[in-house]
């Protein structure tokens, strides 16, 4: 078993997920922001930046961005896609320093990047770190799944083949479980890469994955120092999440010490 977001799956993040809408989630980001009154061009923390897709559409709506992700390969994407604009640090969003504290006035989760602390200690090791770095009244943009959907929908097998722009063919199955106790779901991806000059090379990662609960997230998020502004439908985020939404957006507010 590889480690998560391993090599291997990193060198086919980019093509299995390039019909993903990263520019429009950037302006839905970037509307909230504007309606919850930060500052339109400011300090942007992007906490599990992944390959650098929301930093770069960031970085070129005005943001000086700061990417955080634990995995070395993506981030090697990362400084690849966006030499300029962000910089990119490799550490955990419990724990990570990438600024002094107050230094963002925006901080980001985004696909679902919460959602990879199962444990009530580790949401809150998260929380706070975020909230450490954003200045006073600063807000926080993510995205999670979202409970009363995941119960009715439930996690299914999935597979998909594609070609990506070198000419590979990737073949890559998603299977899941469900703990209902827990509010998780474990979600095992294997990936094959063939080329026409190479034997197949493969590997497989297992995925942790919390699902949460309106009132939850709003507690969570209280004991942190956040207040939840808004949740809603991704990318309809005007509209109430129900069970058919896999997954929400919110807009916390760091409040400011009384």
């Amino acid at each position: 078993m590889t480690e998560v977001f391993g090599a291997h799956y990193a060198g086919a993040y980019d093509a299995i997920y390039g019909h993903k809408d990263y520019a429009g989630e950037c302006d839905l980001v970037l509307r909230l922001v504007q309606r919850h009154g930060a500052p339109p061009c400011a300090h942007l923390l992007d906490l599990g930046c992944g390959t650098g897709r929301h930093a770069e559409l960031f970085a070129g709506r005005g943001y000086t961005v700061v990417g955080v992700d634990r995995s070395e390969a993506m981030l090697a994407a990362a400084r690849r896609r966006c030499p300029k604009g962000a910089r990119f640090v490799c550490g955990d969003t419990r724990e990570v320093v990438a600024g002094e504290p107050g230094t963002f006035d925006v901080a980001v989760m985004m696909f679902a990047v919460l959602s990879y602390h199962t444990e009530n200690r580790d949401v809150l090791a998260a929380l706070h770190n975020v909230a450490r770095h954003l200045r006073r009244g600063g807000l926080f943009v993510f995205d999670v799944w979202f409970g009363p959907a995941v119960l009715v929908e439930r996690p299914e097998r999935r597979s998909r083949t594609l070609t990506d722009a070198a000419g590979r063919t990737i073949r890559r199955t998603v299977t899941a479980d469900l703990d209902v106790m827990r509010h998780r779901s474990t979600v095992s991806i294997d990936t094959e890469i063939s080329a026409a000059d190479a034997p197949p090379s493969v590997s497989h990662e297992e995925h942790a994955m919390r699902f949460f609960f309106p009132l939850e997230l709003e507690a969570l998020l209280a004991q942190a120092g956040l207040t939840l502004l808004q949740l809603g439908k991704l990318p309809q985020v005007d509209e109430t999440p129900d069970t058919s939404s896999w997954n929400v957006i919110g807009v916390a507010r760091k409040a400011s010490p009384s």
